[in-house]
């Protein structure tokens, strides 16, 4: 099976959860035979070449998302000129315009309707063998046209057997969770969402949480939409000892949907009980120097570390050496790095809205999202009983022993690749 995949970051390029997730969901596909392609911005493609993956590179200097998305299709189109796919494979809102193209296009071209010289009419087929025989074929034109490249002609007729694409769409966020709960939902980004939701043949999704999300958001029906959970980042075994100081450790993207600023306000009264607790804040984003001045504003600077990104080798090490992982967000639609931590056998908290609590709900302490006393007491608590750290851990590590790995995620992919 030929696939086409559009993805952001990889393997060791990589920002988020979405780009985990296509690292191993890609390396598992390849390992069980299909023939993947997969487009990347060029400064987030690797070097080292893997059997059965074709990577190819898009230009990725563009000033809005308007224009970041006519590079992806523009680049997807022209991929699919030369390449006939059985699946296009969009995520989030990389590579949706193009998929839409690709699947109308194809769509067009097998019932073979008129459009100016570029077929047959669908009548003349009738009772008439030959005019039967060539509307069996399949038309591809220069899909690049709505791109602003040229205007197709005669000679951009390509004339293949019919071949229709499906569309499978991932949504591993939507942006008005990205953003805030009551942001505007007319951006541009939100539209293309909107497309993929409705106009896919079929949408994966990583929690029930999101599936909920999806329907009660864009009015879709729950038959369309498959659960299937992510796993572990595959963080190198790091040696290492606990801290013998109380550390609470949170490694995500600093931005609003994290809420990273409940656990710092909760810090305030944490540390009065437990003066001499550590906060560790690892990853990057547009709040990191806006959490840092919060932090120096309540006057618990001096507990907190901002390391920004590290590298997988270093993130591993603070998993294995941290006390408790707190997972604060305001939307998750499910976090990976919850998994990372319980991989670790260390004790996690979960906002109620993390979607990998679905997994681990009887092994975890939740609360509220944006309730910074929830947090002050589920952080105390832990941090106070050794006992019950050990507990949840231990219970959380055998169900994590249990759920499904990042091939038996690819297997089910693929199962839904053929359903369709």
């Amino acid at each position: 099976m030929k696939i086409l995949i559009a993805g952001w970051g990889f393997d060791k390029k990589i920002t988020g959860g979405m780009d985990i997730h296509i690292t191993h969901l890609v390396k598992n596909l390849c390992a069980q035979g299909a023939e993947i392609h997969l487009i990347l911005p060029k400064e987030n493609t690797p070097d080292v070449p893997q059997k059965n993956l074709t990577i190819h590179k898009i230009d990725t200097g563009a000033k809005d998302p308007e224009e970041l998305d006519k590079n992806y299709t523009s680049a997807i189109t022209t991929l699919a000129e030369s390449t006939d796919f059985d699946i296009i494979h969009t995520h989030d809102w990389f590579g949706v315009t193009a998929a839409k193209k690709l699947k109308k296009a194809r769509k067009d071209t097998t019932t073979y309707q008129k459009k100016g010289e570029r077929g047959l009419e669908k009548d003349k087929t009738k009772n008439n063998p030959r005019a039967l025989e060539q509307s069996e074929t399949h038309l591809i034109a220069n899909l690049s046209e709505d791109c602003g490249h040229h205007k197709s002609t005669k000679r951009d007729i390509h004339y293949n057997k019919p071949k229709p694409i499906r569309w499978i769409h991932t949504v591993h966020s939507l942006e008005h969770m990205r953003c805030a709960k009551d942001a505007p939902t007319k951006s541009k980004i939100s539209e293309i969402e909107k497309t993929a939701i409705k106009e896919s043949d079929a949408i994966i999704t990583v929690s029930n949480i999101m599936k909920q999300e999806i329907q009660t958001h864009y009015n879709t029906g729950p038959k369309k939409i498959s659960i299937i959970y992510n796993y572990t980042s595959q963080l190198p075994k790091a040696p290492g000892t606990k801290n013998t100081t109380p550390t609470v450790l949170c490694a995500s993207r600093l931005t609003f949907q994290k809420g990273i600023e409940y656990l710092i306000h909760a810090s305030t009264d944490i540390l009065k009980q437990i003066p001499d607790c550590r906060f560790i804040i690892i990853g990057d984003g547009h709040l990191k120097e806006s959490l840092e001045n919060f932090a120096k504003t309540l006057g618990v600077q001096n507990s907190f570390e901002f390391p920004g990104f590290v590298q997988d080798k270093e993130l591993a090490a603070h998993f294995r050496s941290a006390t408790l992982f707190i997972m604060p967000s305001i939307h998750e639609p499910f976090g990976i790095a919850c998994l990372d931590a319980i991989d670790a056998s260390i004790p996690v908290i979960l906002s109620e809205n993390v979607g990998a609590k679905e997994l681990f709900c009887d092994c975890t302490l939740t609360h509220k999202p944006s309730s910074s006393k929830d947090i002050t007491k589920n952080t105390i608590k832990l941090l106070k009983d050794r006992q019950l750290r050990k507990t949840l851990a231990d219970s959380a590590k055998q169900k994590l022993d249990k759920i499904d790995n990042w091939a038996t995620i690819a297997k089910k992919t693929m199962a839904i690749y053929t359903s369709v």
